[in-house]
């Protein structure tokens, strides 16, 4: 068989529920010929004989691949070497790809002078979402905790295109020549940008990164997410230490940037975090949002008082690149 022209890219980790049914929405598209590698962060069995056994449907092949390195930047990058296609998409476990989503991503870098491309991710809740939740969707076209986005094509720019890696197109050699993903998590302890630098590095290359209407994925909102407590958590210990890590991944001076970056978002956030510690029952966008940005605040002072006291995590945000297989003597937390 010879190379594929489109390789999927799917991490995964145990969730098997839910791969299922990413797997059984990639085997039901409506373009063929393209490769499937699932990659396993955690080295199940049951996971393995899902992938073996499970049909390849409009796929010309199915691969399950284990990357025992934790981190879902880690998974993405050993399926980027594996894959054998010129252009790379890249999906999660708890999303389902429209049937059309490969033959939407070939056709629209057909065009060489595109780089990169993402599409809409819309909700596939559990349950109904409480109402305040429903407000608070309505309220934006895109919602980052839960990685939603549903654009006005015409309001993105090429060279300002964003996507979430949860639907997401490359070409391989776009993202082999940028160092691929800034990392993620690794397990339960949040490091870097994502997806996020990524963009980041295309938009300083001017890269052009277009927004597919059509490449449609549903991303699954489950019912615990549905809370204060989730938007809580998720700010503090995910988008507070990722913004963290951008604003100080280029920085050369250690403690004088993280000192810097400290005292300026006590500057700008100050009162804010104060207001946020005080229980409220308001639930209006507004307010949640208000909230929302607070606990990210806290979450980059944690962020920065951890890198104060690890020589280890300062070290990570010092890499450059992701991509290469880390070397046996750096350690990750």
């Amino acid at each position: 068989m010879g190379p594929s022209p489109v390789s999927v890219v799917v991490p995964t980790f145990g969730r098997p529920d839910d791969l299922a049914r990413c797997l059984a929405s990639l085997a039901a598209q409506d373009a063929r010929g393209f490769e499937v590698i699932v990659v396993d962060n955690a080295a199940e069995r049951r996971v393995r004989e899902l992938v073996e056994s499970h049909p390849p449907g409009a796929a010309a092949s199915l691969t399950y691949l284990a990357e025992p390195a934790l981190g879902v930047h880690n998974a993405r990058h050993a399926g980027a070497r594996a894959a054998r296609g010129a252009l790379l998409l890249f999906t999660d476990d708890d999303a389902e790809c429209a049937p059309g989503w490969v033959r939407a991503y070939t056709d629209a870098l057909a065009d060489a002078a595109v780089d990169a491309a993402g599409g809409p991710v819309r909700p596939q809740f559990d349950h109904e979402p409480p109402g305040w939740i429903a407000e608070l969707l309505s309220t934006s076209d895109r919602f980052e905790p839960y990685a939603l986005m549903d654009l006005e094509p015409d309001a993105v720019r090429p060279d300002k295109g964003f996507f979430y890696s949860v639907n997401m197109a490359i070409r391989r050699e776009v993202l082999f020549d940028l160092g691929g993903f800034n990392p993620e998590a690794f397990g339960d302890i949040w490091l870097g940008d994502g997806e996020t630098g990524l963009n980041r590095k295309l938009w300083e290359r001017r890269a052009h990164v277009a927004y597919v209407p059509d490449a449609a994925v549903r991303h699954r909102v489950p019912a615990e997410r549905m809370t204060l407590a989730y938007l809580r958590r998720w700010a503090r210990t995910k988008q507070g230490p990722a913004d963290a890590y951008s604003s100080l991944h280029p920085f050369p001076f250690r403690r004088r940037g993280i000192l810097a970056l400290m005292a300026r978002t006590l500057r700008a956030s100050g009162p804010a975090i104060g207001r946020s510690l005080v229980p409220s029952r308001r639930l209006d966008p507004p307010s949640v949002r208000r909230r929302i940005a607070a606990w990210t605040a806290i979450g980059e002072l944690e962020f920065c008082a951890r890198l104060l006291v690890r020589d280890e995590l300062w070290l990570l945000v010092q890499r450059e690149r992701w991509l290469e297989p880390q070397d046996a003597h750096v350690k990750t937390p």
